[in-house]
């Protein structure tokens, strides 16, 4: 998690080696939207303001999962943290698992 959040930082100054290969800025004509980052100074200010962020701080708590849509024949993953999937009974137990096309993975668990 840590490493997808620091590429925010590589994407901005127009390096889009890690970014995922469906996004827009893989695609071959790709014009960026917003002005590159390219001063010293400013990247490490931006790469400081994403260290600073509580999801990174804690990128432990979170977990990847990601659900299949059969219909849209497509894969959504996202990010959950523990806390969010804790129930009156205790920790939910939550598996998931995508197609072998989905770009993310394949399966996560969440418990204890």
């Amino acid at each position: 998690l840590r490493a997808m959040i620091m590429n925010i930082s590589k994407h901005f100054q127009g390096d889009h080696h890690s970014c995922y290969s469906e996004s827009p800025c893989r695609q071959s004509g790709y014009v960026p939207q917003r002005k590159l980052l390219t001063m010293p100074a400013a990247i490490r200010a931006y790469e400081d303001a994403l260290k600073k962020n509580l999801i990174y701080k804690a990128s432990d708590s979170f977990h990847l999962v990601c659900m299949q849509h059969e219909q849209y024949m497509s894969c959504s993953c996202i990010y959950i943290s523990y806390f969010s999937v804790e129930t009156s009974t205790g920790w939910s137990h939550l598996t998931t698992s995508c197609s072998p096309t989905c770009p993310r993975g394949s399966t996560s668990k969440i418990g204890r």
